[in-house]
């Protein structure tokens, strides 16, 4: 599955990528994601739901999900560090 094909989730999903934890074996992988709507966050294993939508591959920062309209990637949140001034 190329993820250069693969349109970004649409932000009224309700899903935040929080975060991902990736281990070399997939059943030990996480994905931390804020679900708005529950208003709870958690961390979750490919395989498992999020809402409505399928948590399907874990990578680092990037999560494939499957949701109605097929196939979507949810991405981390680039946030920049400051730099402290010395």
């Amino acid at each position: 599955m190329s993820l250069d094909k693969l349109a970004p989730a649409q932000k009224n999903i309700g899903l935040i990528l929080v975060g991902t934890a990736v281990a070399d074996n997939s059943e030990l992988s996480r994905a931390f994601i804020d679900n708005r709507s529950a208003r709870e966050q958690r961390a979750y294993r490919e395989g498992e739901r999020a809402g409505r939508v399928l948590i399907k591959k874990i990578m680092r920062n990037k999560v494939i999900i499957g949701t109605d309209n097929g196939d979507k990637l949810l991405t981390v949140k680039n946030t920049e560090t400051r730099q402290m001034a010395t």
